[in-house]
């Protein structure tokens, strides 16, 4: 079965307009602030992509003087609510170094217990940003209870009455409806002009077809699904969804995607893979989501409101050549991994039981960013890294001594005895 591995994108001109607030018209005479105020025509994509991913701040300073936009009045900021540990929440440090470039002020509200996760990260990198400079006294981080009022209530009520506005509201925790009423209701008080919630590809039916387009059947059982199904029928504020997928990077909370094949290789263990190892898989770095979601504040509300976006990378790799370019980054040379391929029907397991696999294998797994691309101008950084990026991430495994950590292979020794007693059995006939 054949997939588009890549997906083309030549850039395209853009326009953008001052945003303005319709439900507040008090903010309708202020200037906003660059990232959400320039009126952009004329605009190349590529002017948005690279290390900030909309564009550096020099560029942005750039087209401000070119359309005559001087002396800007007010600071716009941005609120994010951020899951304390899991797959998504390097997301939210991404995020915030991103905003931060642009000169927003960020709130960030980690949805648990300081003492329980500050250590762990991103949040300790996340703590860090508080400290750096030049954008220490513009970042704002606390832990606590995000269905608690007063908890977000004293995150933001030291901006001055004079700050600009909120422009963009970043629901990164809510995995409910329930949850994702509370935070979409204290948005709609503080008169946020957008709400952006980070859903993910995991509610997608199974099908025959692959990538994922947003238009796919999803599960409508699943929490992030009845989200995007309520706001996108009747939120007051302008509301878009983005669904990623197997998200990797520094500082991730979640190092499943890459230690399978690290904990075999340093140990110098064969690797268990389904079939032919030939199962595409989309890995996404945590500061391309990120972007996508830049990308959104940068728009016009009304650009984004009622959308949904595959936020993935736009090229797949598959299980085999995953397998060895971790083996490259641990020995330095073009060696291959020794690899042990199994019939997990016939042999009747779940490779995600037996092995810990951590992806979809049994349909294709795959989603297009292609939207995104065509309607926020965006451009992922890491299409083309995986390499770099997996050295960056076998690196940060060696410092926090992952590989000298038990590790249990158990299931992998009795896989490999049952292929080669499968191959004896074969040979004999």
């Amino acid at each position: 079965m054949a997939f588009a591995i890549s997906i083309g994108f030549s850039g395209t001109k853009m326009q953008r307009s001052s945003v303005v607030n319709s439900r507040a018209s008090s903010l309708r005479t202020r200037r906003l602030h660059a990232f959400a105020g320039f009126p952009l025509v004329g605009a190349r994509a590529s002017e948005f992509s690279g290390a900030h991913p909309l564009g550096r701040r020099q560029a942005l300073r750039s087209m401000g003087q070119r359309h005559g936009i001087q002396g800007l009045q007010c600071r716009s900021a941005a609120i994010i609510v951020n899951p304390p540990s899991g797959g998504h929440a390097s997301i939210g440090l991404y995020l915030a170094r991103q905003l931060l470039s642009l000169d927003l002020e960020v709130y960030l509200l980690v949805a648990g217990q300081e003492d329980k996760y500050r250590s762990k990260q991103p949040n300790s990198a996340l703590l860090g940003l508080r400290e750096a400079e030049p954008h220490a006294a513009s970042f704002h981080i606390s832990f606590g209870d995000a269905d608690d009022p007063s908890i977000l209530m004293n995150m933001v009520q030291t901006r001055r009455p004079s700050a600009g506005p909120i422009a963009a509201f970043i629901d990164n925790r809510s995995q409910t409806l329930d949850e994702a009423l509370l935070l979409h209701k204290f948005a709609l008080g503080l008169n946020a002009e957008r709400y952006l919630y980070v859903s993910s590809c995991g509610i997608y039916e199974p099908g025959d077809y692959a990538p994922f387009i947003e238009t796919d059947q999803v599960r409508q059982s699943a929490g992030q699904a009845q989200v995007e199904s309520r706001f996108l029928r009747d939120s007051v504020i302008p509301f878009a969804a983005f669904r990623p997928m197997y998200i990797i990077g520094k500082h991730a909370a979640k190092l499943d995607y890459t230690n399978f094949f690290l904990d075999r290789i340093t140990r110098k263990r064969p690797i268990p893979l389904p079939g032919k190892g030939n199962a595409f898989v989309s890995l996404t770095h945590a500061e391309d989501v990120a972007s996508m979601l830049a990308c959104a504040v940068l728009a016009r509300p009304d650009e984004v409101s009622g959308q949904v976006f595959n936020a993935v990378s736009p090229r797949y790799v598959t299980l085999k050549g995953l397998a060895e370019m971790c083996h490259r980054v641990v020995h330095g040379d073009k060696s291959k991994p020794e690899i042990i391929y199994y019939d997990p029907v016939k042999l009747g397991i779940d490779p995600k039981e037996a092995t810990g696999l951590p992806f979809r294998v049994s349909y294709p797994f795959i989603a297009d960013p292609g939207k995104a691309m065509r309607l926020l101008a965006w451009q992922p950084r890491h299409d083309r890294t995986l390499q770099n990026d997996l050295q960056e991430m076998y690196e940060e495994y060696l410092e926090l001594g992952l590989h000298e950590r038990r590790v249990d292979l158990t299931n992998d020794d009795r896989i490999a005895r049952s292929v080669g007693a499968a191959a004896k059995a074969a040979a004999a006939k």
